[in-house]
């Protein structure tokens, strides 16, 4: 929702490689869950969730993305895009999140409303986007039709 938002208020489709690196990665960070499902506390220690969920994966893909370039950049952006997203989601699920690990474990919440406004302007924003486009390209088709026709011939009237 959040990457629909952005692009719709940006006015441009982001690369598909962003797109699908966002999709997956946001989905894909709770496999960090698993160990913890067979009975290891492996990844998660004494914290809420595992030690990948926070910033730190994000601020590592940031930064190898600024350093890249080329083909990967926007797979690396999108990657900590998505994780980004699924941070924000658990921040107000649960117990929290441990935003600041390994520097502070304690977990971090906001309230559920808080998550919930963000997605509602988030569809607003996306809302009023599409349809201002839609009034803008109405507007163009308009404007073409008013024009008045011209016979299109090779050049000197020949």
């Amino acid at each position: 929702m959040l990457l629909l938002a952005i692009a719709a208020v940006a006015g441009s489709t982001p690369p598909t490689r962003f797109a699908i690196a966002a999709l997956l990665a946001s989905v894909a960070i709770d496999f960090d869950h698993l160990p913890g499902y067979m009975g290891s506390h492996l990844l998660t220690g004494n914290l809420p969730r595992p030690y990948s969920h926070s910033l730190l994966p994000v601020a590592i893909l940031a930064l190898v993305a600024l350093a890249s370039n080329g083909r990967w950049r926007p797979v690396l952006l999108g990657a900590a895009f998505g994780l980004s997203a699924h941070l924000l989601r658990d921040l107000a699920t649960g117990p929290g999140v441990s935003l600041l690990w390994p520097a502070d474990g304690d977990p971090v919440t906001i309230p559920y409303a808080a998550y919930t406004g963000v997605l509602l302007i988030g569809a607003a924003a996306t809302g009023l986007s599409v349809w201002l486009g839609s009034v803008s390209r109405r507007s163009d088709r308009r404007r073409l039709a008013a024009l008045p026709l011209q016979s299109v011939g090779p050049p000197g009237g020949s």
